[in-house]
């Protein structure tokens, strides 16, 4: 039995799909082990600089409260809306 054309290309279709699929996950699996080494490697030198407090500089808190305001803001205007 013969393969018409449209079975081909089906077959063809079907075979990049898989090897996207294939290429893909290597590639995710490769970035979530660069993830995980950098991260490592983070934390080891956090852990030998020792505690550090939450510091936000004025500019960091203004800015934050700018945008919480904001949000709040739109919540509220949410329920105006009828």
């Amino acid at each position: 039995m013969t393969e018409t054309a449209e079975n081909k290309a089906n077959r063809l279709v079907a075979g990049l799909v898989v090897g996207g699929g294939l290429i893909g996950a290597l590639v995710g699996v490769v970035a979530s082990r660069l993830f995980i080494r950098a991260d490592q490697q983070i934390l080891k030198s956090n852990q030998q600089r020792g505690p550090q407090g939450l510091s936000l500089s004025p500019m960091a808190m203004l800015s934050l409260l700018v945008g919480l305001v904001g949000v709040v803001r739109q919540i509220a205007a949410l329920g105006d809306e009828k």
